[in-house]
């Protein structure tokens, strides 16, 4: 494994100073992302980040024309399965809740 090795250890300076200047493009989205993910609530949160990993994968799939195996689309069916069965369940305890507070 290849690498400089200086006094400091592994990395030059200049590759820290890189490191560094990456800094803010990181944290800006994820200091974003707690903002929001504050102000929804932590289902809806959980539901967004399916969404993103499957819009990558679309693109994954059709634009950069990504394999895409019948293994891979079993997990992702059961993966959406699963959500859809969660969300369901979610929703009819809600409308359940809903109707028993009315009642009151």
């Amino acid at each position: 494994m290849g690498g400089t090795h200086t006094k400091n250890g592994i990395f030059s300076a200049t590759f820290a100073y890189i490191l560094w200047g990456f800094l803010p493009i990181t944290a800006v989205p994820l200091l974003l992302f707690a903002i929001g993910a504050k102000r929804i609530s932590l289902s809806m949160v959980g539901f967004l980040q399916y969404i993103a990993p499957t819009f990558m994968l679309l693109i994954g799939v059709f634009l950069y024309q990504e394999v895409f195996t019948s293994a891979h689309m079993i997990a992702f069916v059961c993966i959406w399965t699963a959500l859809a069965i969660y969300t369901t369940v979610r929703f009819v305890l809600l409308h359940r809740l809903r109707r028993q507070v009315m009642v009151r």
